[in-house]
Order: C-alpha cells, then structure tokens, then sequence
C-alpha cells in the first residue's frame, strides 16, 4: 500500500509542476482520500507525505484553503512522529504557504520559528530546506524585515545547488522572490527575475506560475501609479488561473 501512496502522490506532484489542467486532481484527490482511511500498519512518513500532497490538490484543483488547513494540521501530526527532519519542514513550508494565502501571518510565523533549528539540520534533504528558505524569506518580509527577506530568498535561488532542483520547485522560489522585490519596488531586479519567470513558463504554458507572474507585475504597476497596467496584469492573472483551474 505505501506503494499506492507513492504513486497518488507523485501524480499530484507531476500536475502541480505542470502548472496547468488541475481538474486532473479529481482522480487522485478521490484515491487520496481513499487510502488515508485505511492507515493500519503505514509508516508515518508515507502518510504524512500523502497528506501533503492532498492539501496541495485541495489548495489548487479544488481552491478551498479551509479543507486544505485540514490535511495540513493531520500532515502536521503524522510528520512529527516520524521524526523526519524533511517532513517538518516540508510540512512548515506548505502549511505557511496555505496561512499566507489566507492572511494568517501569526500562523506562518509560528511554524517559521518552531521548525527554524531543523533548518541547519544535517538530516533535512536540500529541495525540502530550499522550500522552508523560500517560505521563510516571504514571511521576514511580509513582516516587514524587507532587506532580511530578501537577502534569504536571494541565497535561495543562487545557491550552487538551486539549478539540480525540479523546475516546479525553482519556479515556486522564484516567485516568492519576485513578490518580495515588487513589494520593495526594485525595478532592475523584478525585470530581470520576471524574465526568468517568463522563459520557464511561456513554453510549455504554465498557467499557475504565469498567473502568480502577473499578480506581482500587478502589484509592482499598482506601486507605479499606473493603475490601467496593474488592471490589465490582474485580469491576465485571473484568466491564467481560470484556465489552471478549469481546463
């Protein structure tokens, strides 16, 4: 059975890093759902894996952070008592992914510091500590720490190791990076990261990462006062999105 685990999993995982076509999800949301009623004699770390990837088809195909929470919290559980290094932070890093969305601040940030000293462990996988970096660089400067978030996400993604990362993974570094610096209005760099953005995802289209692309150029528009192009990047980015979601 941790076999069909595995499997359900890496079919999410391989859907969300093509950015496109979530209705895909509903098979394997449905066969998730299955296999985490029967947990009888599963280790914890493939229960806890699975969970992460059910709340991750939750927060994209079906677009319901409440149910997604849910899973996250069991997937909270599950990694602990596994004593994963990997799963805490993977875990701290899709769970304060999902309170960023919903506005949760005080909840990202008590996952940020309780999972902080796993960060330097020598146990954690380096994709799973490169995700807790990029979350963690978000949450300093949503706190308003600008020059210290910043400076955590640049080590991120210029890491002599970030380039061996899935591209799914780079991409979801990249626009925490890029949402950083529209927040701080660094032209130079949000032109030359867009564009890096951009080339990634233009072909094959992967309309998840391009509507993000589009929300940030928004926002950087917005800072601008230039209220038509932010306009016009927010309806490009809810078109982007649609299509993700729908197709």
């Amino acid at each position: 059975r941790e076999a069909a685990y595995a499997c359900v999993g890496a079919a999410i995982g391989s859907i969300w890093s093509s950015g496109r076509e979530f209705s895909r999800n509903e098979l394997w949301w449905n066969r998730s759902d299955s296999l985490l009623k029967e947990k009888d004699a599963l280790r914890s770390v493939a229960i806890a894996s699975l969970l992460g990837y059910k709340a991750l088809a939750e927060q994209t195909w079906l677009g319901n952070l409440k149910l997604a929470s849910i899973s996250l919290a069991e997937q909270q559980h599950w990694a602990e008592k596994s004593n994963s290094v990997s799963l805490r932070l993977f875990h701290a890093a899709t769970s304060s992914s999902c309170f960023f969305l919903t506005g949760n601040i005080a909840a990202a940030e008590l996952l940020m510091q309780v999972n902080l000293p796993l960060f330097s462990h020598s146990e954690g996988s380096f994709l799973c500590r490169i995700q807790y970096q990029s979350c963690l660089g978000l949450y300093k400067a949503l706190k308003g720490n600008y020059k210290e978030g910043i400076s955590v996400l640049q080590s991120a993604v210029t890491h002599q190791y970030f380039e061996s990362l899935p591209l799914s993974i780079r991409l979801h570094c990249y626009i925490h990076y890029l949402y950083v610096l529209c927040v701080g209005g660094d032209l130079n760099r949000i032109h030359a990261v867009s564009q890096i953005i951009m080339a990634k995802t233009i072909l094959p289209c992967n309309d998840y990462n391009l509507a993000y692309l589009h929300i940030c150029l928004g926002l950087t528009a917005f800072r601008m006062e230039n209220p038509r192009k932010a306009l016009l990047h927010g309806e490009e980015a809810l078109r982007k999105i649609g299509r993700a979601s729908c197709r």
